[in-house]
């Protein structure tokens, strides 16, 4: 490592002032615009830039040691996060637990009950979450918890890689953990979804997450994945609706009919289609959809309603019977529009 303190001719207990003065006087002598040496004048600068900063002055003035086997602080500080990086994990773990529940709309009408089966993290045990036994200081930052390296002219601190941070370090590692601090374990639970619960929406309980320390827990969040139907569809502008197409052909249209259509509850209701109904027509079946909600009161006991979208049923093929017949309304058609 270059002597800053002997490239400006100071001391280490040279002032801030007393370093400032002699910067200016061997900047002026060196400046190659003055004839002086121009790698000479970087290394005066390079020294300053050091020095004249309270924080940098003290990274330099405490260089980190040379480990055992001539490792240098920055191969010890490579090994420790290859060495080490179950270990460095074990900080960076959340206390919660987020799984994503997918439902049938039919689910989603009535509520449902379901058992989760999941992974969380457990405090171990043995260790308490410390991944080992008997304790001692860290050698590599001598218990501060954090590293001071070089990188070329750069002075770098960084939390210690081999305590990440804790300032002590373990004579045994934990069998149990396998020096992680936290045991991986299966779990379930039975949860109640209540109805009409929303496609995105969450849902939270409370101390079912990761232990991460002793008897403290984190939260198990469920985000509600609602599945597409193949004859419903729940409007994003009124959550408690339903809306129904069906293919009517244009006899049924013109002439009006009744047909049965089924419900989302599983039931089978017929209803009325005017005579001269357009296509593209809504009918609503007031009742059928969702249950509401309502902020702080939950679960009410009206329900949304279901639009049921009538539209043409175009045939695929056509009878010459048929076609006679159409001819037939055809010519009478424009008899009426003519008189």
């Amino acid at each position: 490592m270059k002597n800053y303190y002997d490239i400006l001719g100071v001391s280490k207990t040279s002032s801030q002032e007393e370093i400032k003065k002699k910067y200016r006087e061997l900047s002026k002598m060196h400046h190659p615009d003055k004839g002086g040496d121009e790698e000479v004048f970087k290394k005066i600068n390079e020294a300053y830039s050091t020095l004249s900063d309270p924080s940098k002055r003290a990274e330099y003035d405490n260089p980190v040691k040379t480990y055992s086997g001539g490792m240098s602080a920055e191969d010890v500080y490579n090994m420790a996060f290859g060495r080490q990086q179950r270990r460095q994990e074990s900080f960076k773990i959340d206390p919660h637990v987020n799984i994503n529940m997918s439902l049938t709309m039919e689910e989603v009408f009535n509520g449902v009950n379901k058992t989760i089966k999941y992974s969380a993290y457990t405090a171990c045990g043995n260790c308490n979450t410390e991944g080992g036994h008997d304790s001692q200081t860290c050698t590599a930052c001598s218990g501060r918890g954090f590293s001071v390296f070089q990188r070329g002219p750069v002075i770098m601190q960084q939390t210690c890689g081999i305590c990440q941070g804790a300032g002590k370090t373990f004579k045994k590692g934990c069998n149990t953990c396998d020096s992680f601090g936290y045991v991986k374990q299966d779990r379930q639970i039975s949860v109640n979804i209540p109805a009409s619960v929303l496609h995105g929406e969450t849902i939270t309980y409370h101390n079912y997450g990761n232990e991460v320390k002793k008897n403290l827990f984190g939260h198990l969040t469920l985000t509600v994945t609602v599945k597409q139907h193949d004859v419903f569809i729940r409007p994003n502008d009124a959550p408690f609706d339903l809306v129904q197409e069906i293919h009517l052909p244009y006899h049924d249209i013109i002439l009006g009919c009744d047909t049965i259509i089924s419900t989302i509850g599983g039931t089978n209701v017929k209803i009325n289609i005017p005579e001269l109904t357009n296509n593209g027509k809504v009918l609503r079946l007031k009742g059928q959809g969702f249950k509401k909600r309502q902020n702080g009161v939950g679960v009410l006991s009206t329900r949304g309603d279901m639009h049921v979208l009538v539209t043409l049923k175009m045939p695929t093929e056509i009878s010459e019977a048929e076609k006679e017949i159409l001819r037939n309304l055809k010519k009478e058609s424009e008899v009426v529009e003519t008189i």
